[in-house]
């Protein structure tokens, strides 16, 4: 039981980058299914530049929430560090 808390910390970014990653995947699908759609069938190519503009947006989602989880992470083992000193 005790071995399965310790791993409390240790798992729960893991769980959240990976929730993160799945979720700006389906954002980037959705994102080229539609552009693809415009650009091939209505002959719009003016979404070409618009996908380039929201894929990096999408990207820099995705490394801001895993820069936060990892943030969460150090944070979490300094404090539970700090309540096993006491």
């Amino acid at each position: 039981m005790i071995k399965l808390l310790s791993c409390g910390p240790i798992i729960e970014p893991i769980i959240g980058i990976s929730i993160s990653v799945i979720i700006c995947g389906f954002l980037l699908f959705y994102t080229f299914k539609r552009t693809k759609e415009n650009v091939f069938y209505k002959n719009d190519f003016k979404q070409l530049s618009n996908l380039k503009k929201s894929i990096y947006s999408i990207l820099y989602l995705t490394i801001v929430i895993c820069c936060l989880w990892l943030t969460f992470f150090i944070l979490a083992m300094i404090f539970s560090t700090i309540l096993l000193m006491f």
